[in-house]
């Protein structure tokens, strides 16, 4: 885990660098995406409950990966005022989960808020 949460922080600081040079600030209110990847459905089922418990809206595709395995893909986006360090301590969470849990923390996303 700690190579790929290492990978993933450092894209948070370079996705942050890159959404501050849009305008964002820190502890502004702007939606994230947090994107997985789970081989099984009933993973795949668990984690989109316990996501949309914890606030969570979510999305849930099955995705064909290979002629005849399939796997599903989880978007789950949260509004908040996010910061840098509120944005690593999520990701740090999601990678000990994916660990612990049996499915692929994929990485982040954001739509930029229109500027005012």
């Amino acid at each position: 885990m700690a190579e790929y949460l290492q990978w993933h922080l450092e894209t948070n600081a370079a996705l942050w660098q890159r959404w501050n040079d849009h305008g964002i600030q820190p502890g502004q209110e702007f939606a994230v995406d947090f994107n997985f990847y789970c081989p099984r459905q009933d993973i795949a089922d668990a984690f989109v409950r316990s996501l949309e418990a914890s606030g969570f809206s979510v999305k849930k595709e099955a995705k064909r990966t290979l002629l005849f395995w399939k796997g599903w893909e989880v978007e789950a986006t949260a509004t908040y005022a996010w910061t840098l360090d509120y944005l690593n301590e999520r990701t740090k969470e999601f990678c000990k989960s994916a660990d612990e849990c049996g499915f692929s923390f994929e990485g982040i996303g954001a739509q930029m808020p229109a500027s005012s």
